[in-house]
């Protein structure tokens, strides 16, 4: 059944986030300056999406159909730059997106980041002094849909529905399989960080024993760790079943580096 739909900032990113992974960001961009102040605000995820290039949105890279809410977890802010660290939630499927109110900035007009307020502020003018004339395209048309009026921000907004977890069971053979792989990994990292063979030994075992359950939490973990490249990390993401999922990583970990 699917979920009732909301709607939520996204963030268009060259990675992708995992439910359960951690990452730390730099926040510097005025958009996301402004998102991330109506997220703290309103204690709402972010949803965090792999940036599509070949579907721009207004002048911007657009995001994936597919992505992760983000909870904030840690927020400092360093001069004009600002470092968060997230953890990934849910997973989501975008309905309907929603533009922001700029395209990328003229750097002749801006040569430096300029504030929220000022863009906002030259936004309204501007406005006020040339109100658009054109046409919507029919693409455009499509990203605003016909649902009732949103306030528009300087990033990018959708509507979602979340998906449901994996659904199935990892089968005991393919349990196994991966928990060889994680086995090995965690040897190679300890053996990588000098500690001790007793030490290591101890460390492997409650590694394991923290995905021994081998259900869509403990699979979204190692993933998370075992995988780097963005786009395989996506393709998992977009799996309905923890079979289809286990297979598409385990192709990904066969192949050459």
């Amino acid at each position: 059944m699917a979920s009732k739909s909301i709607i939520i900032p996204i963030f268009p990113l060259q990675l992708v986030l995992l439910p359960g992974e951690q990452q730390q960001l730099r926040v510097f961009e005025p958009r996301y300056k402004q998102m991330l102040d109506d997220c703290l605000l309103q204690n709402e995820p972010i949803g965090l999406c792999l940036t599509d290039p070949f579907a721009p949105i207004l002048g911007w890279d657009g995001p994936n159909l597919h992505g992760t809410t983000a909870r904030i977890t840690y927020h400092e802010e360093q001069g004009l730059d600002h470092f968060i660290e997230i953890q990934g939630q849910r997973r989501f499927r975008i309905l309907r997106i929603i533009k922001p109110l700029l395209p990328p900035l003229d750097i002749e007009k801006y040569p430096t980041q300029p504030t929220v307020q000022k863009l906002l502020e030259d936004f309204e003018r501007d406005k006020l002094a040339q109100p658009p004339t054109l046409e919507l395209s029919n693409f455009q048309r499509d990203c605003e849909g016909s649902m009732e009026k949103v306030e528009k921000k300087l990033y990018l907004q959708a509507e979602i529905e979340f998906l449901p977890e994996l659904e199935g069971e990892l089968i005991p053979e393919s349990a196994e399989r991966l928990l060889m792989i994680w086995s090995a990994f965690l040897e190679a990292l300890g053996n990588g960080i000098g500690l001790k063979d007793e030490i290591l030994d101890d460390w492997i075992i409650s590694q394991k024993a923290s995905v021994a359950n081998a259900d869509a939490s403990s699979f979204w973990r190692m993933a998370s760790i075992l995988l780097h490249d963005p786009w395989a990390k996506q393709a998992l993401l977009e799996s309905e079943e923890i079979g289809e999922a286990l297979e598409e990583m385990m192709a990904c970990l066969s192949e050459p580096i």
